[in-house]
């Protein structure tokens, strides 16, 4: 004969009665051959301790293994964290005619926010910054690629309506139909001429040196939406002492404790028009603490990255 205890496995369970098996044969297990026998005061003690110690192995293996695998992916997401932050500039140019400096801040440990400098011939330079859709993982790989796919369609020195271009049929072609990126992309030579694309991007700011602040707005769809895309260029020309500031759309929606935006108090708008600093890594400094004492500690939204310029003008 072989008897097998049939008893509920949980926090709250109560032992009420015994269930009984009187075959070994499964094939005959039947309503009639199970009996119910009451359980005496010893035998539900030694039940209910034997259960009690069966609950706590079994709830220590489920938090062991979900402490494990949230481990590994605290982990991976520490890497690819650090493999995107190595991707950003950390040398930017400073010379007669302008002076550059960007910052970025992550929201999480992983970032999709992407910013670079394109070198070009003649003095121009190329200048980014993309802002993938989504957060976490999936869109710091975007971006990591979405910059260096900029990057090298950059060197080969197009128009920005072309890069903008191609840039969206790669996007289109590789990556998922609900992964789209916005983006600025602008060359600005030794003269001051800034030739641009805003893709769906928050529009680039221009502080001139009279304190007026104007829009570089977006005609344009994003990234890797739609294949057959065409992109139109937009022209603006910095003068001395002007600056350019490109930036992703954490700053205008950054909130404070109130639930209240940073774009709904003035903004970055009104911060440049009352910024008078007179070095780029001043105003980068102005924007990073203004958004800061606006949000007053509360929990980030969104990533933030800056792309910031400064125009002295033509060397002599």
């Amino acid at each position: 004969m072989q008897s097998v205890v049939a008893i509920p496995v949980n926090k709250l369970a109560r032992v009420e009665a015994l269930e009984a098996t009187i075959t070994e044969r499964p094939s005959e297990l039947s309503a009639s051959s199970i009996c119910r026998w009451p359980l005496f005061n010893l035998d539900r003690k030694v039940l209910r301790m034997r259960t009690g110690e069966a609950i706590v192995v079994i709830e220590n293996a489920r938090f062991f293994t979900a402490a494990r695998e949230k481990a590994r992916l605290d982990y991976e997401v520490e890497i690819t964290g650090q493999v995107q932050r190595r991707l950003q500039p950390t040398q930017f140019p400073r010379l007669p005619e302008l002076e550059i400096t960007g910052f970025a801040v992550e929201c999480h440990r992983v970032s999709g926010d992407c910013f670079d400098i394109v070198e070009l011939p003649g003095g121009r330079h190329g200048l980014f910054v993309g802002d993938v859709a989504g957060k976490g993982i999936p869109a710091s790989l975007l971006a990591s690629l979405l910059q260096g796919v900029i990057g090298t369609i950059g060197t080969l020195d197009l128009p920005p309506e072309e890069v903008a271009s191609r840039v969206n049929q790669y996007l289109c072609e590789r990556s998922a139909e609900d992964r789209y990126a916005t983006l600025f992309y602008a060359i600005l030579d030794s003269a001051g001429r800034l030739d641009y694309v805003n893709a769906g991007h928050v529009p680039a700011l221009i502080r001139r040196s009279s304190g007026e602040v104007e829009a570089l707005e977006s005609l344009n769809f994003p990234v890797g939406m739609f294949s057959d895309t065409q992109y139109t260029r937009g022209k603006a020309q910095i003068e001395p002492g002007d600056f350019l500031v490109i930036y992703t759309d954490g700053i205008p929606e950054a909130r404070n404790r109130r639930g209240e935006f940073f774009k709904e108090a003035g903004g970055l708008r009104q911060l440049l028009q009352e910024f008078n600093g007179q070095t780029v890594d001043s105003l980068a400094e102005a924007v990073r603490t203004g958004v800061q004492t606006f949000t007053e500690g509360a929990p980030k939204s969104d990533d933030i990255s800056v792309l910031a310029v400064h125009y002295r003008g033509q060397a002599c």
